[in-house]
């Protein structure tokens, strides 16, 4: 008899587990892709993950650390009311670097203004801040001046909220305050997100009869919202919720 309650006991046991773990799995499955579903913020949370970039603890102006050389940080003011300020590196070409090396009052403003090098504006995925991109760099530096940039939110840019409007709102900014200082061809180049981003720029800065010479995209999609079709929290038995 004692025997019997015993298993009895553990069956209802059992029972309990199993249906708490399912209804677990029910929450994640349904309750976390509607609450996305019904949350800008935790949508911009996805698409903007601005915490915990990589590479940790990042040094913008300590270009050793990185094995970059012919480089400068730069905090530039965009903006109507310049209220955002966004962390900017300006890389030499290669072979402009290789004169830096030699020459420690080396200006970058009339290597920019002056120099036969065209100029690539490299828009970066979401995933890290703009140290993350340096093998690319260092790629692109061997045709182009490039100007790597954080958006707004993400690493020593302003804290401001990280949306599509604001973002390009500040590329178009960046854009005018580097056609102001060069005389050269400038292109941009967006990678995942910041092909969308790139693209919108271009389209902004078309409105206002303002033309890049050329614009690349690297693993684009097409629109920022498709961004959320990569993450498996924003999907039900791979249907999307929204």
């Amino acid at each position: 008899m004692q025997s019997g309650t015993f298993w009895h006991k553990c069956l209802i046991r059992t029972i309990i587990i199993l249906a708490s773990f399912l209804l677990t799995c029910l929450i994640i499955l349904l309750g976390v892709p509607l609450a996305i579903q019904n949350s800008e913020k935790l949508q911009r949370y996805f698409v903007f993950p601005t915490h915990n970039l990589l590479p940790e603890e990042p040094e913008f102006s300590n270009f050793q650390k990185y094995n970059i050389y012919g480089g400068r940080n730069l905090m530039v003011s965009v903006g109507n009311d310049s209220a955002v300020q966004l962390g900017v590196w300006h890389l030499l070409p290669h072979a402009l670097a290789d004169e830096y090396i030699f020459f420690e009052q080396f200006d970058y403003d009339y290597a920019l203004k002056h120099s036969k090098f065209p100029v690539v504006v490299y828009f970066h995925a979401n995933g890290g801040n703009r140290i993350k991109f340096a093998n690319m760099y260092h790629v692109l530096r061997k045709f182009f001046h490039v100007i790597a940039f954080d958006y707004r939110g993400y690493a020593d840019s302003s804290e401001a909220i990280p949306e599509e409007t604001g973002i390009v709102e500040d590329c178009v900014s960046l854009y005018k305050w580097l056609r102001a200082r060069t005389n050269a061809d400038v292109f941009f180049w967006g990678h995942s997100i910041g092909a969308a981003l790139s693209t919108h720029a271009v389209v902004k800065l078309q409105r206002e009869d303002l033309y890049v010479n050329g614009l690349v995209l690297e693993a684009p999609f097409t629109a920022i919202r498709d961004q959320l079709e990569f993450n498996p929290f924003y999907k039900v038995n791979g249907t999307e919720i929204y």
